[in-house]
């Protein structure tokens, strides 16, 4: 009996490594669908475009005139849509799994908490690499930027998606998800800082997105340091906060499974 039991599980345990690309792959398709028909998520995304339009189209003059409102407005227009719609896929949406019932329905279908994770990271990593680029030509960035930027923001988004990952396991519900946004967003909000002198290099490099805005900044305005960090600094945040990240994401899953078990 037991050595049936072991048999069983191996093979249920086989199956899931042949059919988890299978499994993500029909997960983004879903997540995708359900990020495109919710209101929030668009009502971020236009949020996020029209704000990087209007001053844009109003302070154009401004951009060349003050080189540091153009960082600041660069910074800004990389870090509000990778805050607000890529932050409602993955944490909004990640709380929501368990309170609906929904987790138990695709863990029927075959797949794990490992897929429906990867499933809402993927996701709004392509949401941001979407928007962050358009959002930048709208605030005035330069045309030859924007190829760059869509790499930049696809690596240097990874961090705060994981993180927002993690703190949706933890808020369970939607009731809670404020508790942990707040504070993301706050931490993300810090790059915008760089642009007021390097004084405040140290809270752009204390940012889970740093990177993102740092190298998208670089870009746009051709000065690496523009924030105040030098690249090897940058490339040091994107890893040091991608290792924290991953970390995070392992402990908060732990504990939801734990959770669940205890129930």
């Amino acid at each position: 009996m037991a050595s049936g039991k072991i048999r069983e599980g191996k093979t249920v345990m086989e199956q899931q490594e042949r059919t988890t690309p299978r499994i993500i792959g029909a997960l983004v398709a879903r997540d995708a669908g359900c990020a495109l028909r919710n209101p929030t998520v668009l009502l971020c995304a236009a949020v996020a475009v029209g704000f990087s339009w209007l001053f844009g189209a109003t302070l154009a003059d401004e951009l060349t005139a003050t080189p540091g409102f153009a960082v600041f407005l660069m910074a800004f227009a990389t870090i509000l849509p990778t805050l607000e719609a890529g932050g409602v896929v993955t944490l909004f949406a990640m709380s929501e799994e368990d309170a609906h019932g929904t987790y138990d329905v695709m863990v029927r279908g075959g797949a794990s908490l490992e897929a429906i994770v990867a499933a809402k990271v993927i996701v709004g990593a392509v949401g941001c690499t979407v928007l962050v680029p358009v959002c930048l030509a709208l605030a005035g960035a330069p045309r030859g930027c924007l190829g760059p930027a869509v790499l930049l923001t696809a690596v240097g988004s990874l961090p705060v998606l994981v993180l927002f990952c993690g703190c949706g396991l933890r808020a369970a519900d939607q009731m809670r998800t404020n508790g942990w946004a707040w504070p993301l967003v706050v931490a993300g909000m810090l790059p915008l800082l760089g642009a007021l002198g390097p004084q405040w290099a140290p809270l752009v490099a204390a940012s889970p997105v740093g990177f993102l805005a740092g190298s998208c900044v670089a870009a746009a305005t051709g000065t690496p340091d523009a924030l105040g960090l030098p690249l090897p600094a940058l490339a040091a945040n994107l890893v040091a906060w991608l290792i924290l990240a991953l970390l995070w994401l392992r402990w908060c899953m732990r504990a939801w499974r734990s959770a669940r078990e205890s129930r």
